[in-house]
């Protein structure tokens, strides 16, 4: 794309925006581009050890829809409005906009250790995304006496339910984490693309808001001791909204737009500029 428009000089800026939180793979970062975006210090460091300039490198955050920032009418409204128990604790299990991986054992695991707890009762939100096929199965399971299950196909307003939950359940995706990290929810996260989203699970667990854990039951345990320590629980959201930069669209956006203007003004003809 670079030497498409022209090398060094070039009639617009050309930008890159990292969309990976904790590592990131060495052709994000190009020397020739005019301002790399990256959503976090570690990220800031690695575009500096590939050669570009302090100037070239601007720490942002990750672009996320403003919904996950905006504050919600509050946790009891929004489980009113999504039909769920007010005052069950909540934990939100996503399997990504294609439902894959072991979502099935983990709700089961989940399920299962939720029925041995004495003081409080535990819905469980699944949102299996496109895959129709484990969302039947899963609504049409028995649960344990005692754990509401809540099973839902693709959803539009993933904000709302992070806005319900007490804890997420979900694969290591950049944006889901960022998503998360402005709502200040807790992770569990359950499995990562080696190499790609290893550095996702770094920025999680090195920013105090969330851990990682593969087999299903290991995941079960630990979302049963954040649920039944609430301090835990208020810290882990406390660090995650300070890891997460809710306006990072916006300034993105704010930045681009002043180099194109700027941009503008050095290719006017003097002539023109002067009139």
């Amino acid at each position: 794309a670079l030497e498409r428009l022209g090398g060094g000089r070039r009639p617009c800026p050309f930008v890159t925006v990292v969309t990976d939180l904790g590592s990131a793979h060495p052709h994000w970062f190009d020397r020739r581009v005019d301002t790399c975006f990256v959503p976090s210090e570690a990220l800031r460091r690695a575009a500096r050890r590939r050669g570009l300039r302090n100037s070239q490198v601007r720490l942002r955050g990750l672009p996320i829809r403003p919904t996950f920032w905006q504050s919600p009418t509050g946790k009891v409204e929004t489980r009113h409005a999504l039909g769920l128990k007010p005052d069950y604790d909540t934990v939100l299990v996503v399997g990504g906009g294609d439902g894959v991986g072991q979502l099935g054992a983990i709700v089961d695991a989940l399920a299962s250790a939720a029925a041995l707890r004495a003081r409080t009762p535990t819905q469980i939100v699944v949102v299996c995304g496109r895959n129709r096929a484990l969302c039947a199965e899963l609504q049409l399971r028995p649960w344990p006496a005692g754990v509401r299950v809540v099973v839902h196909g693709f959803v539009s307003q993933m904000s709302d339910f992070m806005a319900a939950a007490d804890v997420l359940v979900t694969k290591a995706g950049p944006g889901t984490i960022a998503e998360a990290s402005a709502r200040g929810l807790p992770l569990v996260l359950s499995s990562f693309l080696p190499g790609q989203e290893a550095g996702n699970v770094q920025f999680v667990t090195r920013g105090g808001f969330g851990a990682y854990r593969h087999r299903p039951s290991a995941i079960a345990s630990t979302v049963m001791s954040w649920l039944d320590s609430p301090q835990q629980l208020a810290d882990m959201s406390s660090n995650a909204l300070a890891a997460s930069r809710p306006l990072a669209t916006y300034e993105i956006a704010h930045d681009i737009g002043t180099m194109l203007v700027g941009r503008e003004s050095q290719l006017m003809p003097r002539a023109a500029a002067s009139s």
